[in-house]
């Protein structure tokens, strides 16, 4: 999950997302914060990060699945967490070996991991996005994130990011203040692949609380387009899972 600008609801969606993937599967699901300066992954979940990706490093030049397990912080839901560091100076103890070193472990003990991107460029970013099944770009129908957007595509061509693993999610699509859908689709020449509404009032109350809306209003019209998301991912990565398995190695 990345946004090509910070305030777009990008950790709102992220870990909502993996609720609902949970709830839906009832399969093994990890939400990793990525935003190594200013994660609020456990925040929303209301975890107290009594552990985070910074005791993983600190544990030695060598990760093992062990110590990942260690720190992974658990959610009544089932869901479980990697929070980003609890300190903004502790970011840079985190490096680009740690963090594709921990996706591979993360990878290999979840039947799905989300990861809640940090809205930058930099190498540790850019490596999330190499072992992305699918990246989702959220947006908002304004000018900054408008241009941000079309500066990421254009970018994740020259990466050789696959074009059909990025959807992009129009988050408060009913706010009626913004750019056009229509203006949206036109300039950036590809069609937005899910609407999200604003979930107004609820969505921040029960971010304030760190309940998800997902957990407490299941009919609401936010967390329907959220399991609508999630639905459409689990399908989507399903399918490739099982033509990657049927695919005779040479």
């Amino acid at each position: 999950m990345f946004g090509a600008k910070g305030g777009v609801g990008k950790t709102t969606n992220a870990v909502s997302l993996a609720l609902a993937i949970r709830l839906r599967t009832r399969k093994r699901v990890i939400i990793g914060d990525a935003d190594r300066n200013f994660g609020d992954v456990a925040v929303h979940l209301n975890i107290a990060p009594t552990r985070s990706i910074v005791d993983i490093v600190r544990g030695g030049d060598e990760i093992e699945q062990e110590m990942v397990t260690q720190v992974l912080l658990s959610h009544p839901s089932g869901l479980q967490a990697l929070p980003a560091p609890p300190r903004p100076e502790e970011a840079e103890l985190v490096n680009v070996e740690h963090i594709t070193w921990i996706l591979d472990l993360l990878a290999v003990s979840a039947d799905y991991v989300i990861v809640d991107c940090q809205t930058s460029y930099d190498d540790r970013t850019l490596s999330v996005f190499d072992r992305a099944d699918h990246v989702l770009l959220v947006i908002t129908p304004e000018i900054g994130p408008f241009k941000n957007t079309s500066l990421f595509l254009n970018l994740a061509n020259q990466l050789g990011i696959d074009q059909q693993a990025i959807s992009i999610v129009l988050n408060r699509a009913n706010s009626g203040v913004g750019i056009g859908v229509g203006e949206i689709e036109r300039v950036l020449r590809r069609r937005i692949n899910l609407h999200v509404i604003s979930g107004g009032q609820p969505v921040v109350t029960a971010v304030n609380r760190g309940t998800p809306l997902i957990l407490e209003q299941s009919k609401h019209p936010f967390v329907q387009q959220i399991l609508y998301l999630g639905d459409q991912l689990i399908k989507q990565l399903d399918t490739k899972s099982t033509v990657q398995t049927a695919t005779p190695v040479s």
